[in-house]
C-alpha cells in the first residue's frame, strides 16, 4: 500500500512535478533508510538474542510502524513538507524492517524440520491475500468515487488517498493482535546490566565478519541474498511508479495492478511450497530467480498495458516463494539461540548495498532518459545472485546435502 504501489505513485505525482525526478527522490529515501537499517539491525539482533526477547521487540516495532503509517494522513504539500514526509517514510521503513526480523525469528518457535518451509510459504501467501483484501477495500471505498465517500473526503486535497495511511495503521494493529497474544515467547530476565550487555553485543557485532568466515556456506548464501534482495526491494519500491509513468495509469489502475500482483504472489507462495519440502529451499530460490530474470525483462520491455499486466503477473508468481524459501533456508542452516542474529545479518545483507539498486535506476534513468533501461538493471541483480548460489549447498530437512543446483544445470 505504501512502499510499492499507492503512496509511492502518489508521492511521485503530487509532491514532484516531474515524475522522473519523483522516482529519483523516492529511491534516495529508500537508500538512506536501507543504510540506517544495515548499520543498526545486527547489533539489535545480538542484543535480542541475549534474552530471547524477540516478541517484545516485534510488538514495539509493529506499533511504531502503525503510528508512522497513520501520520501519512498529513501527506499533502500544503500540510506536510516533502522533507518531513520523507522522514516519516524513512522511520516507518526502519520500523517495518525491524519488526519483520523478529517476526521471522518466531518461525523457529513454531516450525520444525520440513514443516518450517510449509509454514513460511503459507504465512507469506496469506500475507499477500491480506494485502489483496486491503487493496480491494481501499479501491472500493476510498479511491473510486462512490456514494459512501463523496461527502466525506475532499478529493482536491487528496483526502481519499491520504486516509489510506491511518487505514493501513489500523489494519496493522488489528491483524497483529493474534501474533501479539498467541505467539510463544521465550523471554528470560537479563543476567547482566544493560551496559555490560551492550559491550558484549558490540564485541559480537564487530566480529561478525569472523563469524561468517567460520561458516562459508552461510557466508555465500548471505552474499547472494544481499544481491537478490537488493533487486527485489528495488522492484517493490519502483514497480508502481514504473507502471504508472510508463503506461500513464490512473491511481485506480495502479491499485488494480497491485491487486493482480498480490493474487499472483499469493498463489505462487502457497502452490510452490511443495518444491521447498521436496527438494529444499535453495533449489526453489534458484527457480524463482530464473523466472524473475526472464519475465522481469519481459515486464520492463512491455509496450502495451495488457503485456505489462501479463508479465507482472507471471513475475510475481515467483516473489512469494523466493521470500518464503529464503527465510526457510536460514532456519535450516542455523540454531534457535542465534536466530535474531542470523536474521539481522540477513537484513544487513539485504540493506548493506540497498543504495545500489535505487541508485542504479535513478542514475541510468537520468543518463538514458528511458525508465525501461533504468529498471532493466534489476534483473541483472537476480542473474548475478544465481551465479553466486552455485557455491551454496542444498539444505533439506536441516541437513546439508550436496552442491547440485539449477544454476549449474543452466550453465
Amino acid at each position: 500500500m505504501v512502499k510499492t504501489f499507492i503512496f509511492a505513485a502518489y508521492f511521485s505525482n503530487t509532491y514532484i512535478d516531474d515524475p522522473k525526478q519523483g522516482t529519483i527522490i523516492w529511491c534516495n529515501m529508500l537508500t538512506i533508510s536501507g543504510l540506517i537499517i544495515a548499520l543498526t539491525c545486527p547489533l539489535i539482533g545480538i542484543l535480542v538474542d541475549q534474552n530471547s526477547s524477540e516478541k517484545r521487540w516485534y510488538r514495539i516495532n509493529t506499533l511504531g510502524l502503525a503510528i508512522m503509517a497513520s501520520l501519512l494522513w498529513f501527506a499533502h504539500p500544503k500540510i506536510m513538507s516533502m522533507y518531513l514526509l520523507l522522514l516519516v517514510l524513512t522511520t516507518g521503513t526502519i520500523f517495518y524492517e525491524l519488526s519483520s526480523i523478529f517476526y521471522n525469528t518466531l518461525l523457529y518457535r513454531i516450525g520444525a524440520g520440513n514443516e518450517s518451509g510449509r509454514i513460511s510459504a503459507l504465512g507469506r501467501g496469506l500475507g499477500f491475500l491480506g494485502g489483496l483484501v486491503c487493496l480491494c477495500i481501499s479501491l472500493k471505498f476510498f479511491i473510486e468515487p462512490n456514494p459512501f465517500t463523496i461527502d466525506f473526503f475532499n478529493r482536491a486535497m487528496h483526502e481519499n488517498i491520504r486516509i489510506l495511511g491511518p487505514f493501513v495503521g489500523l489494519w496493522i494493529i488489528i491483524f497483529s493482535m493474534p501474533a501479539f497474544v498467541g505467539l510463544p515467547s521465550n523471554n528470560t530476565p537479563p543476567t547482566m546490566p544493560l551496559t555490560e550487555r551492550l559491550k558484549v553485543a558490540t564485541s559480537h557485532y564487530l566480529s561478525l565478519r569472523e563469524f561468517l568466515k567460520s561458516r562459508p556456506d552461510t557466508m555465500w548464501f548471505m552474499f547472494a541474498h544481499m544481491i537478490y534482495m537488493d533487486g527485489l526491494n528495488t522492484l517493490f519500491a519502483t514497480a508502481g511508479i514504473f507502471a504508472m509513468n510508463t503506461f500513464h495509469l490512473s491511481i485506480n489502475e495502479v491499485v488494480i495492478f497491485a491487486i493482480v500482483c498480490n493474487v499472483s504472489a499469493a498463489i505462487g507462495a502457497i502452490s510452490f511450497s511443495w518444491i521447498d519440502k521436496l527438494l529444499g529451499p535453495k533449489l526453489l530460490i534458484e527457480l524463482c530467480l530464473i523466472g524473475m530474470t526472464i519475465f522481469g525483462l519481459c515486464f520492463v520491455s512491455s509496450t502495451t498495458t495488457f503485456s505489462c499486466y501479463l508479465f507482472a503477473l507471471i513475475s510475481t508468481l515467483f516473489v512469494g516463494p523466493l521470500q518464503a524459501a529464503s527465510r526457510t533456508y536460514l532456519v535450516h542452516s542455523s540454531q534457535p539461540d542465534e536466530a535474531n542474529t542470523i536474521f539481522s545479518i540477513a537484513s544487513l545483507t539485504g540493506k548493506l548495498t540497498a543504495f545500489i539498486g535505487p541508485l542504479s535506476i535513478s542514475l541510468i534513468t537520468y543518463l538514458s532518459g528511458n525508465p525501461r533501461i533504468g529498471h532493466s538493471v534489476i534483473m541483472l541483480f537476480f542473474a548475478i545472485s544465481l551465479i553466486i548460489l552455485r557455491h551454496v549447498p542444498v539444505i533439506q530437512s536441516g541437513r546439508q546435502a550436496h552442491h547440485f543446483s539449477l544454476t549449474s544445470m543452466a550453465l
